[in-house]
């Protein structure tokens, strides 16, 4: 065997520097009261089967949750799955430096314990209003390194959204590593998020060993205890994941949220067993999110694809290491960076327009140019069939592209599309209608009454949606094209089909998994139901 000199293994660690982009999803430990090893089995298993490697647990006191994140890791461990911490600051309850260092100690040394350059990994969510600073985690990194525990940690301090703070986050906070951007939703604004935060903290951090991390969110809607508010949201499942993988290219993406039921950013199914008090379930229960994992599992995979996100830079001789002979930067195992995997060519990228007309247009974008207008849907008169009913003749709109940013110069190719699918998200009330329950929400202005079809093609189609009095036919290419239609004028359940050739073939069909109803509000809901065909 060739003896390591002290130079060479000096290289070796600083190649190890380069970590592979991850994927994990915040995790609400607070809903795992009733929850017994099953619950958890499967989260986990339906987490790693879209490409998820960790649950971050939001965890808001030492009570019940710490015996449930006990019976978690042993699952964890035989499943090949990991977890770290996110500590709730905001939740009430004072949390402190020694509790933080009881915790992470207890799992140090477990498989399922999520590190960053082999250090465990510690996030936080702190709200606007934080007051504890730099000692309180410079007292958790000592606490920790008093047990020979050297830990990354990478918080969440909301207060920190103003790209013009990302140096007073460095000078203020020097024991920090990393830092996570929290903002994954628009800030009570009608324009989509840009990217300005995500790319001043990220530079402002690049001096740190840590990780940047990036929050992506698929909606942003709660109605409790009198507060009520819903985020321009209707496309930021698509160009917040494409943001992340075309512009800002983090060293983590954290999904906000898998299972945070309150504030309707959850992508699962909710479980049963979870307390979701008295009035959450007014717009959660029935309401199902799990389809929101179909582009999930496509865009990490995209992400992943994209190689390794460099947490520091290294020496040359340590890129030629990491690089291999020739120097050549690896875009990712089986990614060739100019096409798709197994695919001749891309997935469209075209020029960002206007999505289908509808009752009011959608709201202007601070970092897209400014839409072409959009041609008007195929309309009829007829009512959403039962059965696939054949097309009409006439020629199909062009499909409008929703407001997705255009890929940056040198990034990676999307993946091919495995199955052709629709996933469709809609709201079951109009904006303006009047409940009996809830309170009045907060920037329904924001939001458009439409139905929404995010197709996934493998060669172009056509898309068409019914929903009674509406309809729209598009002609889209192979990829991803998101194509909507305005809300019908009676209560309607919308039908989706993938249509192919001069025939219009039916290639798959099916109708939405609830009504949208122009009576009968029982509480002020713009939680969207989600789906797909």
């Amino acid at each position: 065997m060739i003896p390591l000199t002290a130079s060479f293994v000096a290289l070796l660690a600083a190649a190890r520097l380069v970590a592979a982009q991850s994927v994990v999803a915040h995790y609400m430990a607070q809903e795992l009261y009733d929850y017994q090893e099953a619950d958890i089995t499967k989260d986990i298993q339906d987490a790693m089967a879209i490409g998820i490697e960790a649950f971050v647990f939001n965890i808001a006191s030492m009570d019940y949750e710490v015996d449930k994140i006990n019976m978690a890791y042993p699952i964890a461990e035989q499943l090949g799955f990991q977890f770290l911490y996110s500590i709730d600051t905001a939740f009430g309850y004072n949390w402190q430096p020694s509790e933080i260092v009881s915790l992470v100690a207890a799992h140090a040394n477990s498989s399922a314990t999520y590190r960053w350059n082999g250090k465990p990994l510690i996030s936080s969510f702190q709200s606007t209003g934080e007051t504890r600073g730099d000692d309180f985690w410079s007292a958790v990194k000592s606490g920790l390194k008093d047990q020979g525990i050297d830990v990354s940690i990478a918080p969440g301090l909301t207060r920190f959204r103003d790209p013009n703070l990302a140096q007073e986050l460095v000078s203020s906070f020097p024991s920090i590593d990393g830092f996570l951007n929290w903002w994954s939703w628009p800030e009570d604004k009608p324009e989509n998020l840009t990217t300005a935060t995500d790319l001043a903290y990220k530079e402002a951090l690049s001096s740190r060993d840590g990780p940047y991390m990036m929050a992506v969110s698929p909606w942003q809607f709660k109605n409790i205890n009198g507060e009520a508010w819903v985020e321009n949201s209707d496309y930021l499942w698509r160009y917040r994941w494409e943001q992340a993988i075309n512009e800002v290219k983090p060293d983590i993406v954290e999904i906000v949220t898998w299972n945070d039921y309150g504030e309707s950013h959850y992508i699962v199914n909710p479980n049963p067993v979870v307390n979701l008090g008295s009035e959450a379930p007014h717009y959660v229960n029935g309401t199902d999110h799990s389809a929101w994992q179909i582009p999930a599992k496509y865009y990490i995979q995209w992400f992943k694809s994209c190689g390794a996100a460099s947490v520091v830079a290294p020496t040359r001789a340590a890129r030629s290491l990491r690089s291999g002979r020739n120097g050549k930067k690896r875009c990712g195992e089986n990614c060739d960076c100019s096409t798709a995997p197994g695919s001749s060519a891309p997935a469209s990228t075209s020029t960002p327009s206007a999505p289908a007309p509808s009752s009011e247009p959608a709201p202007p974008s601070t970092d897209i140019p400014a839409p072409t207008a959009a041609p008007e849907p195929v309309p009829t008169s007829a009512p959403a069939p039962e059965e696939p009913a054949p097309a009409p003749t006439s020629a199909p709109a062009p499909a409008p592209s929703d407001p997705a940013p255009a890929p940056a110069p040198g990034s990676c190719s999307p993946p091919a599309i495995e199955e052709e699918t629709i996933v469709y998200w809609y709201r079951k009330f109009p904006k303006d209608i009047q409940c009996s329950g809830g309170a009045d929400v907060r920037n329904k202005e924001f939001v458009a009454d439409e139905i929404f079809a995010y197709a996934m093609l493998k060669e172009p189609g056509i898309i068409r949606i019914d929903a009674g009095s509406q309809s729209g036919e598009f002609s889209v290419d192979a990829g991803i094209s998101i194509v909507s239609i305005p809300f019908p004028e009676t209560d309607e359940t919308p039908f989706f089909q993938i249509l192919r050739g001069d025939d219009k073939t039916v290639i798959k069909s099916g109708h939405g998994n609830a009504a949208i109803s122009h009576s009968d509000c029982t509480w002020y809901n713009f939680n969207p139901t989600v789906g797909s065909i």
